[in-house]
């Protein structure tokens, strides 16, 4: 009988509270009024591409 692989598992649940904490934080940073929301959209891409660069170079540095 085959072994099941849950390894996915933790990846759920990060996504998961990733998103509760991203939706906390708007709701917090609507009582600073719009232009807090508009500079937290611009950050949050940002910090996106600065995550992924990292990992591109990280992969590149295994092989």
């Amino acid at each position: 009988m085959k072994k099941k692989n849950y390894s996915y598992i933790p990846i759920i649940i990060l996504l998961v509270s990733d998103a509760f904490y991203h939706t906390a934080d708007i709701f917090w940073i609507s009582g600073l009024g719009t232009s807090a929301i508009v500079s937290i959209g611009y950050i949050a891409n940002f910090l996106y591409i600065i995550d992924k660069i990292g990992d591109g170079i990280g992969r590149l540095l295994m092989f």
